[in-house]
């Protein structure tokens, strides 16, 4: 029994040893190596440095990257079939943007990129709401506010930005579809100011009829009591306020958003680049740290390389 937990032991010991000299031979002793191999020769850092910069610098001068973003209010639909529609156009070339936003094409190659969000509510009362441009407000069961979307953009020139928010406003406006959405709903709108408009010329007939009497309704029996309503003048005076509210509401709303879609968020374009070279330099700085030692080694070790591979 004593002899097989000593060869237990011995086989644990053995193994870790191995562990260890693989770790001694794989991992620690080529890091030293290039640990030194680094220090001996700083001047590649340097250089590193200067090309890393000097990249960010002339990407961020010559090729910028603006990011903006509008809000728009949609009158009709609800605000998921727009971010549906917008997300669909990103895909699209430059070529099929022109027709579908009545853009020129020297606008269209200076989109880089062009996608709808949801606006969604942040709390249980529905009071407050935020763009949801990671796409996990949503995800996370907060519910989406119907009338209102964001659309996000990353354009190479700030010229262009006005144009979308104009192109993307005639786009919707003029879609066939949202059009013949937009008119259902002044026909619907139409109806009800009717409706409201008759209800209150009844109310108001009977409530100077009645000449500041109260109306009394036939007695009607329930639970073996004769029961009846009595209705006060002022109770239709109120009714009458209502309804009139009502109408007005349903008048402003045909007359002050009659479009399919309206800027709610004028467009806002960040008044640097979002590739400014002071924020993306250190990531250029480190691809060149890495490529330009891994050029170094290949070239200082180019024959034991070279005779490594021959076998």
């Amino acid at each position: 029994m004593e002899n097989e937990n000593a060869s237990k032991e011995l086989d644990l010991i053995d193994i870790i040893k191995i562990v260890w000299g693989w770790f001694l031979r794989f991992v620690w002793e080529p890091a030293v190596f290039v640990f030194k191999f680094v220090l001996r020769r700083w001047w590649i850092a340097v250089l590193a440095l200067f090309a890393g910069f000097g990249i960010a610098f002339y990407v961020s001068e010559y090729f910028p990257e603006y990011t903006g973003t509008i809000v728009y209010r949609n009158n009709v639909c609800e605000s998921s079939e727009f971010v549906a529609d917008v997300r669909l156009m990103t895909r699209t070339s430059p070529d099929s943007k022109v027709p579908a936003l009545g853009i020129s094409i020297n606008d269209a190659v200076k989109i880089k990129a062009i996608w709808a969000h949801q606006l969604c509510y942040t709390d249980s009362d529905r009071s407050s709401f935020a763009i949801d441009l990671a796409d996990n407000l949503a995800a996370h069961g907060c519910a989406s506010v119907p009338n209102l979307f964001a659309v996000e953009f990353i354009v190479f020139d700030k010229s262009v930005v006005d144009t979308i928010q104009s192109a993307l406003l005639s786009y919707f406006n003029n879609s066939e579809y949202y059009s013949k959405q937009n008119k259902l709903r002044f026909e619907s709108g139409k109806s009800s100011l009717s409706v409201l408009e008759r209800e209150c010329l009844k109310l108001d007939s009977v409530r100077n009829s009645l000449d500041g009497r109260s109306l009394v309704s036939e007695g009607s029996v329930v639970n073996g009591m004769v029961t009846s309503t009595v209705l006060n003048p002022s109770v239709m005076s109120s009714e009458i306020i209502r309804l009139n509210n009502d109408k007005t509401f349903l008048e402003n709303e045909m007359k002050f958003n009659s479009n399919v879609v309206d800027v709610v968020s004028p467009v806002k374009v960040n008044s640097e680049p979002s590739n400014f070279f002071l924020v993306t330099w250190k990531s250029y700085v480190m691809v060149c740290l890495v490529l330009f030692y891994a050029l170094a080694l290949i070239i200082v070790y180019r024959k034991n390389i070279s005779s490594f591979i021959k076998g």
